[in-house]
């Protein structure tokens, strides 16, 4: 999860720094498009192959007296920073699913149909508790109107208005301002993410405008930039598309001033997911092959019983260092493939004082037990099991 938010925050950089100049040459849309791109890398699996590193034993008898160990897992530094990001994620997607549930009430229970507005299809609503219009709701599609909806536009202006906004429902850009805001979330502690989201919103509407001067054509440039200036209205939920936010008059206004041709567009839209293939091939994992990826490590004390708890890799390898009695080491590793290469590691530390025939003993309970793991590669449990009925063989030998 670390790896994939650092991922994600750095492409998020990369898209901050070029939908502006992206925007200019290609226009609205393909700016937006970059927006796939961090998106896109969260939503895939890690690039590289896992080695996991499946099993680790270690006794702890001769290093910590038994009473040290405890069973299950301990607390560690990483399990409190996933907890605490864990916390901060759930209690923004609350505060905001509240925050939206609560003015979707308003809004419906203060509004009244617009019986005359032609946009079969959607739910039109004329209500104080907006100040513009907005596109609201995913399951039942909302258009929300303000209530002097019909004084302050003419005929035209009312007509686009509507137009705009049942465009955000076509074009599914209210999933796409709800998986933005999941994005940030996941993010809720990097000031960079908050930055990136309002302006996501900005591409958002542009994108949007873009889309609908496409239809209406130019001519309709004019009239379209007087509607957006009627409309402006005060911030609302953020998983709400608002028409235009008065913060953003003047970069949409712009925005529809620069309309490139559509051999320009297309050409944008290429660049923009070609961006995308390469962000997300830099932004990929080390390849396997150069990481060591543990999935899980026991620290297990021979004959104490079945008391077990969580220990990092260099722990591991101290208290190996520091271990007085009979050692077993075995790091095996199945053919690799051109899909997955497994890496079974064991470490086992018999107590100081401890016998060869009572460390043999112990031996040939484990080789029970990794005979019986249905999860470890044949070829690895072979080799494993070779090792450990070496070292039995040994120990029985000089007993």
């Amino acid at each position: 999860m670390a790896e994939t938010l650092a991922a994600t925050a750095v492409l998020i950089l990369v898209v901050l720094v070029l939908r502006g100049p992206v925007a200019r040459a290609f226009g609205a849309r393909a700016a937006y498009a970059l927006w796939l791109v961090p998106t896109t890398r969260l939503l895939l699996p890690p690039f590289a192959i896992q080695v996991p590193d499946r099993t680790v034993m270690i006794d702890l008898g001769a290093i910590a007296p038994a009473p040290a160990l405890t069973a299950g897992w301990t607390f560690s530094l990483a399990q409190g920073a996933f907890a605490l990001w864990l916390a901060g994620t759930s209690s923004f997607l609350l505060w905001h699913l509240l925050n939206y549930r609560r003015f979707m009430f308003r809004a419906v229970q203060a509004g009244r149909p617009l019986t005359d507005a032609a946009v079969p299809g959607f739910t039109v609503l004329l209500t104080s508790a907006v100040t513009g219009p907005a596109a609201a709701g995913i399951l039942r599609r909302y258009i929300l109107l303000p209530i002097d909806f019909a004084s302050r536009f003419d005929a035209a202006e009312r007509e686009l208005a509507l137009a705009h906004e049942a465009m955000h429902h076509r074009r599914g850009d209210l999933l796409a301002s709800a998986a933005a805001l999941f994005m940030v979330a996941l993010h809720w502690f990097n000031p960079i993410a908050h930055i990136a989201h309002r302006l996501f919103r900005r591409d958002l509407e542009a994108a949007c405008d873009a889309s609908l001067i496409d239809i209406r054509g130019s001519d309709a440039r004019h009239k379209y930039a007087q509607t957006i200036l009627r409309c402006a209205a005060q911030p609302m939920p953020q998983t709400v598309c608002a028409l235009t936010p008065i913060g953003e008059l003047k970069e949409r206004l712009t925005m529809l001033n620069n309309m490139p041709s559509r051999g320009r567009q297309l050409a944008g839209g290429a660049i923009a997911l070609v961006l995308a293939g390469a962000g997300l091939t830099l932004a990929a994992p080390v390849a396997a092959q150069e990481k060591d990826v543990v999935e899980r490590i026991e620290i297990r004390q021979i004959g104490g019983g079945d008391q077990v708890r969580r220990a990092l890799p260099s722990e591991v390898k101290a208290k190996m260092a520091a271990c007085n009695g009979e050692k077993f080491e075995a790091d095996v590793n199945a053919t690799p493939t051109a899909e997955k290469k497994t890496r079974t590691r064991m470490l086992i530390c018999a107590k100081a004082g401890t016998t060869k025939a009572e460390t043999a003993a112990s031996l040939e309970k484990v080789l029970s037990r990794v005979e019986g793991d249905s999860d470890m590669p044949a070829e690895n449990k072979a080799q494993l099991a070779a090792k450990l009925k070496a070292r039995i063989a040994e120990l029985k030998a000089g007993s």
